[in-house]
């Protein structure tokens, strides 16, 4: 049976720009939570003005035995309106970081109503050398209660393969307002990867809502 050497190294979180918010003409943060030292990096996937992000849904690729394992290959946004903390299934707004192109999309992940994204934390599987790479496997999603009451995780999706990054989360008073994957293209008869990292993009949350 396939065996996976499972090992540290993973390139884990850097502080690395910091712009205006997509939402408001604020200052915002961009982080990488953690990233394979494969594919390339797409750019963010912002949530509309005055959105947050409610939730995820996540495309996976099953354990294939002997086959080329991908692991987790496509990310969803699932957003609501600030304000609207009960948001009903027709007024959640989706939005792509990436389709990916192997596997089957779970259901969605959606976070306890009153609550917003803050902070993610990744499971990565480290290069294999002559074995099967896979990259990214696992997302949590680490969340806030809009009226401030500490901080929850939630895992919203496991993987198989590869050792669980550092905690990354917002500062006070900000959101998690974007999110950008690090992808591998189709590799014709190598070793396919898929999704390798996430970057996130912090925002103030908007003054009516601090």
């Amino acid at each position: 049976s396939r065996r996976k050497m499972l090992k540290m190294g993973a390139s884990i979180g850097a502080l690395l720009i910091a712009g205006k918010g997509y939402a408001q003409n604020e200052p915002s943060i961009e982080v990488e939570v953690g990233s394979a030292p494969f594919g390339k990096w797409h750019g963010f996937c912002d949530v509309p003005a005055l959105y947050y992000i409610k939730g995820v849904r996540i495309r996976i690729e099953g354990n294939r035995g002997s086959g080329d394992d991908t692991a987790l290959n496509g990310l969803q946004l699932i957003c609501a309106q600030w304000g609207d903390w009960a948001p009903s299934p027709e007024k959640l707004y989706r939005a792509s970081v990436h389709d990916g192109f192997w596997g089957d999309w779970q259901s969605d992940r959606l976070l306890p109503d009153g609550c917003y994204l803050i902070g993610m934390k990744l499971r990565i599987e480290a290069p294999q050398g002559d074995g099967d790479d896979t990259g990214l496997n696992g997302i949590e999603l680490i969340y806030r209660h809009q009226q401030g009451a500490g901080v929850a995780k939630m895992v919203a999706e496991n993987g198989y393969w590869g050792d669980w990054g550092e905690e990354h989360s917002a500062p006070g008073g900000y959101y998690v307002s974007g999110v950008a994957a690090k992808m591998e293209d189709r590799v014709s008869g190598g070793d396919d990867t898929a999704m390798d990292g996430i970057k996130l993009r912090y925002s103030l949350i908007p003054p009516q809502f601090r």
